[in-house]
């Protein structure tokens, strides 16, 4: 199935009251700085359950990262890329504009909404490093029917609520039913809590393999390996979260 832009914009999921996901689009721009907060918030402070501040150097993304990424997502045809946000409806609109600031206390609003989470989806023929070590008998690429997902993240505030999973649902229906996708896959660090990842196992992620990482500078332990997870999409039931 091949995505057209209309339809990647106007396919929103709702996750909880108030709260929904939905890809980026031009209007998100003024956005940038507050979705480069919320990642870095998830993965570079220490926050909540996401945080690799152990792992890494620097933050996980620049704005300018994003912005690529939603330029990307708006020429989805050509580049197969999909950047999602949660979004969060308030009732009034403050308007006091992008948050930059890492202290996620400090949540602020564009346009009556505030992002508070993310989820990338890339599709397209990607090599991984010469490192990977696949298990599944497939070789070390991302194929046409392949898609792998990538900042995965919730603001800590927002964390242990129950979105996690649902966002996990969304993102695996949204690959699906809109891209079109028949498998994903995902990594994580190898040495992360024993608890994050039986969460992926529960979530019905199957180990397939090690790969090293591929800015192996970026590291505090240049040693550190990601374990490569991946989903079958298909047994998924077509239903409303």
């Amino acid at each position: 199935m091949e995505a057209t832009a209309p339809l990647l914009q106007k396919k929103h999921y709702i996750l909880k009251d108030n709260i929904y996901l939905r890809a980026v689009n031009v209007k998100d721009l003024k956005r940038v700085d507050q979705i480069t907060s919320v990642v870095n918030s998830a993965f570079v402070t220490n926050a909540g359950w996401t945080s690799i501040s152990s792992l890494i150097n620097g933050d996980k993304v620049t704005p300018d990262d994003i912005k690529a990424l939603i330029h990307e997502t708006i020429d989805y045809e050509k580049t197969k890329t999909q950047l999602l946000c949660i979004f969060k409806r308030h009732p009034t609109s403050s308007k006091n504009g992008n948050n930059t600031n890492y202290n996620d206390s400090e949540e602020k609003e564009v346009d009556g909404e505030s992002v508070i989470g993310t989820y990338l989806i890339k599709g397209g023929r990607t090599n991984f490093p010469a490192s990977t070590q696949r298990t599944d008998q497939l070789k070390n690429e991302i194929g046409d029917s392949e898609c792998y997902f990538d900042l995965y993240c919730i603001l800590p505030s927002y964390q242990s609520q129950g979105l996690g999973g649902k966002l996990q649902l969304a993102g695996n229906l949204y690959a699906r039913d809109v891209l079109g996708y028949e498998s994903a896959i995902v990594w994580a660090f190898e040495n992360r809590t024993p608890e994050l990842l039986a969460w992926y196992k529960k979530l019905g992620w199957k180990t397939i393999g090690t790969m090293e990482h591929p800015k192996p500078h970026i590291l505090k332990d240049e040693k550190a390996r990601y374990l490569v997870f991946k989903q079958d999409l298909t047994l998924f039931k077509k239903s409303s979260l």
